[in-house]
């Protein structure tokens, strides 16, 4: 309750200095304008604090672009139907507002196979058994003159890293060269790989840690689910492709028509990210001095 109390407050201040700053014209680096909107972090959300900011400004712009007065400048400045179109486009595409219920019950679904930190610590956990056993196989079964040839190709840009989220990285290449040394013919491959199996690193284990991968990426939902994996995959790849587009889409945009609108009219289109400066404190008296306006 004290949480949503102070979020409450947070909001109040922030429209108040956002209406100041509006008033003053002042543009500087402190407070988003954009704090002020009602896009709270609900949880379960996929979107960054960023995408949120983005999401929220291209909206108020479609919205409010297509106001008379506004909408002349901007076809003077190039924005077109077609472009407006494609905008609308992208931000249905990246807010998600494309998809079915189905998909987000199933990100529910996936998420309950454990938090990110727990899903990382299994990952580093792998990287840190099988990086180094592989190394010493590589080291023993591939024909001494080519061993070194042979670890330089299998490691190359793949060293093991830091708990953190380069860990999906780095175990999925690791896994996807793994698999390839069923098909390669470089000498030494097939004792590699055999000798992996024997030490624990089945087709099953492979499998496990591809669906812990899975899971640390996006919450991918599992096999148990309702929807299918790969089409919910699809669907996260092409939201991202879109948040992406609508990203410099909206740098294109913004940077163009900044020129066309005063403080006002930017702050109304959410061309603007505006922020307040915090006002210079007026001197202290000195002992004795009858204050400013006493």
């Amino acid at each position: 309750m004290a949480t949503k109390k102070k979020a409450s407050a947070k909001k109040a201040t922030s429209k108040k200095l956002v209406r100041a700053a509006s008033a003053r014209g002042v543009v500087t680096a402190d407070v988003s304008a954009f704090d002020a909107l009602e896009l709270e972090d609900f949880g379960g959300s996929s979107f960054t604090w960023e995408d949120r900011q983005l999401l929220g400004r291209v909206s108020r712009f479609l919205a409010a672009i297509l106001s008379p007065r506004l909408l002349r400048r901007a076809v003077g400045a190039g924005y077109s139907r077609e472009e407006h179109d494609g905008l609308w486009s992208l931000f249905v595409k990246a807010a998600g507002r494309d998809q079915s219920l189905a998909f987000a019950f199933a990100s529910l679904d996936g998420a309950d196979g454990g938090d990110k930190d727990q899903l990382l610590g299994e990952l580093d956990a792998f990287e840190n058994e099988w990086f180094p056993k592989t190394r010493a196989i590589i080291e023993r079964f591939v024909p001494e003159e080519r061993v070194e040839r042979f670890a330089k190709a299998f490691f190359k840009d793949l060293q093991q890293q830091p708990l953190g989220p380069l860990v999906i990285d780095s175990v999925a290449t690791f896994l996807d060269r793994v698999e390839a040394l069923a098909t390669t013919e470089e000498a030494g491959a097939a004792d590699v790989l055999r000798n992996l199996r024997t030490r624990g690193l089945s087709e099953r284990r492979v499998s496990e840690i591809r669906e812990l991968l899975s899971l640390a990426r996006s919450g991918t939902p599992t096999s148990a689910s309702k929807v299918d994996a790969a089409e919910w995959k699809n669907a996260q790849d092409a939201q991202t492709q879109a948040l992406r587009s609508l990203r410099l889409a909206w740098n294109d945009w913004s940077t163009t028509l900044r020129g066309v609108y005063d403080v006002r009219e930017q702050l109304q289109l959410g061309l603007t990210e505006v922020k307040v400066r915090a006002e210079a404190s007026a001197p202290e008296s000195k002992a004795g001095e009858p204050k400013p306006g006493a």
